[in-house]
């Protein structure tokens, strides 16, 4: 069950119905049984190890709180880290069900364990409290990664009122991911995954073209996701991570990873750049703090060999920006706006070419796509004469979310517009924004068999 499926909607309007009609007292029960059976219809027979694993959590939390000891804390985070790297990095996982977003709720665990141990958190006297936390069926497939102190304190606080701000907030997040996602990202992928599934037949252009288009359907289909939860959990009254904020408007890659997916790359700076040592210890440590850090991130998304060299790619990257004074936000400041344009175009270039290790099934494929990439010829058109598998009119409707997507990112880059904001427009603008925003899902947006849980490219991570 996705977020954008009917049976979501049904779901979700029953939960918020209840939500707000029960007494404050059963807020978090409710929450949590709500996050059990939205997990559960997906992967009911892994609910009772996350059930399991949450309650693990709790009792480790308690232990590092009552007991000091090193020993403990780091008995504690290994074990927390162990299912995840038995199932996802190992034979195992073809033996067992690999539970859906085990990066995720690990990745949380770990913070909340940390953060206790450094006192940035208290440990949860309630069991109830973090098995909610560690399920929130708003978060648990595809994040952001919130943090323990943030989203338990907001689960504990008494429970807002119905208020109309929150609905209708939450409402347009979760209406421009949908668009986001199913009429754009979706659209742009049946292009991407007709040229790089036969690479015999498109190559040179095609390809290049390809890789482009990857860039900007990940980006529409990931931060489309993030906007959907977000949105969700702003109708229960959560303020939930921010996890995007325009990162193809990026002047550098060290820019980029500020803006891209923030709540792992914040976490990674918290719990593993920082831990190492961060910038503390000399330019040369720092560079490979940052190389081990990408290391980690290609780790995180898979075992192949295609995302270490993914990883690796990016923090080279970086390093190369640090080494010229490229990624200083301070340069980046007094550029003009040519430079800025062609610092953001530099970015998406090296970004898409990363993203090929990252898009392809294995490193050997990736090697095949960037041997097409420098073949020339190669046909641009399928057999019923459509380029690229899309229709005239699907291109030029392509073109249109596209510039749409991107004047939204330029007005809360540069105006800072948000959905806050709009809820102050006057009623009838709010109105148009909304309706449209409703018309435009479902007139432009593809359905088909396509919307099952592998329809969001970050749910297998």
């Amino acid at each position: 069950m996705t977020y954008n499926s009917l049976a979501f909607l049904v779901f979700f309007a029953l939960v918020l119905i209840l939500y707000y009609g029960l007494p404050g007292r059963f807020r978090t029960v409710l929450v949590l049984l709500s996050s059990a059976v939205f997990y559960g219809i997906g992967s009911l027979k892994v609910l009772p190890f996350l059930a399991a694993f949450s309650l693990a959590v709790w009792l480790f939390g308690r232990l590092t709180a009552v007991r000091h000891h090193r020993i403990v804390f780091v008995f504690a985070v290994v074990s927390a880290l162990l299912p995840l790297c038995l199932l996802k990095y190992t034979g195992l996982s073809r033996s067992f069900v690999v539970p859906l977003g085990i990066s995720y709720f690990t990745f949380k665990a770990v913070s909340y364990l940390v953060d206790i141990r450094r006192g940035d958190c208290e440990a949860e006297r309630d069991p109830l409290i973090v098995m909610t936390y560690l399920m929130f069926f708003p978060e648990i497939m595809i994040g952001p990664i919130d943090r323990a102190a943030s989203l338990m304190g907001q689960l504990k606080a008494e429970r807002p009122p119905l208020r109309a701000d929150n609905i209708g907030a939450g409402a347009l997040l979760f209406l421009f991911g949908c668009l986001e996602k199913m009429a754009a990202a979706d659209r742009l992928g049946l292009a991407v995954d007709l040229i790089l599934g036969d690479l015999d037949t498109y190559h040179g252009l095609s390809v290049a073209a390809a890789a482009l288009m990857y860039s900007l359907q990940i980006y529409f289909d990931f931060a489309g996701c993030s906007a959907m939860a977000i949105g969700i959990g702003r109708m229960m009254g959560f303020r939930l991570a921010e996890n995007f904020r325009q990162p193809y408007l990026a002047v550098s890659v060290v820019d980029f990873w500020r803006r891209w997916h923030i709540s792992l790359t914040s976490w990674l700076r918290d719990y593993v750049y920082i831990p190492l040592g961060g910038s503390r210890r000399g330019p040369w440590r720092r560079r490979l703090n940052v190389l081990l850090v990408f290391l980690v991130s290609g780790i995180w998304h898979g075992a192949g060999i295609h995302y270490i060299v993914w990883g690796l790619l990016n923090g080279l990257f970086q390093v190369a920006e640090g080494a010229v004074g490229g990624g200083s936000r301070g340069r980046s400041r007094k550029r003009g706006p040519l430079a800025v344009w062609l610092g953001r175009g530099r970015v998406f270039i090296l970004m898409s070419a990363a993203w090929i290790f990252f898009r392809a099934p294995s490193f050997r494929e990736a090697l095949r796509i960037l041997g097409s990439l420098v073949r020339a010829g190669g046909a641009f058109r399928d057999e019923a004469g459509l380029l690229w598998g899309l229709s005239n009119p699907s291109w030029i409707l392509l073109l249109i979310l596209i510039l749409l997507i991107t004047v939204v990112d330029l007005l809360r880059e540069y105006r800072g517009i948000s959905a806050d904001s709009l809820m102050r427009l006057p009623f009838a603008v709010r109105c148009f924004i909304f309706y449209g925003l409703i018309f435009s899902v479902i007139v432009f947006g593809l359905y088909g068999t396509a919307y099952d849980a592998a329809g969001f490219i970050y749910l297998q991570y």
